[in-house]
Parts: C-alpha cells; structure tokens; sequence
C-alpha cells in the first residue's frame, strides 16, 4: 500500500499480486530484536520487514515463541528515494 509519508525511504511492487508498497526504517524495539530494519505499509497498518534488491523478507505472523514467522515477497521496480536523481 502506497502511503505518503515523509520519512519514507522507498517504494517496490510485489510481484505475484503487483501491489505497491512504501516503507522506511523502524524504531520498533521487537522489531530491530528480531533481525527486522524496516516498516512496510499494508492495508492493516505496518507490518516489519527487511526490504531487500529484488525481495521483501516481511513477517506476516508471530510464532507460539514470540519471533516473527517470515515470508518471501519477490519485488520488482524497488526505489530507494536517496537513489533519484532529480537533476
């Protein structure tokens, strides 16, 4: 889900469904704990990830032990906002 906000340091396209998705870092002390650096907006809310070049390692559930059950999303057209050249 493409979400402005202003401290965003990307967008992808997820390739099986072809949504777009925007994320940033995170300060999500579970998150972080866990191995995941970014916040990946969806329909719910956030969910945590590590965005990738060509893959999204996005956690979509918690396991009974409290870490983060990780899926793979294949990801096309990833922009990284400090990689645009606008001049």
């Amino acid at each position: 889900m493409m979400t402005l906000k202003e401290d965003n340091v990307g967008e992808f396209r997820e390739v099986e469904y072809g949504n777009w998705f925007t994320y940033r870092e995170t300060t999500n002390p579970w998150a972080l704990e866990n191995g995941l650096q970014h916040e990946v907006d969806v329909l719910e809310g956030v969910r945590y990830a590590n965005v990738l070049k060509t893959v999204c390692k996005i956690a979509i559930d918690e396991n009974p032990d409290g870490t983060p059950y990780v899926v793979s999303w294949k990801i096309i057209k990833h922009h990284k906002y400090n990689d645009v050249n606008f001049g």
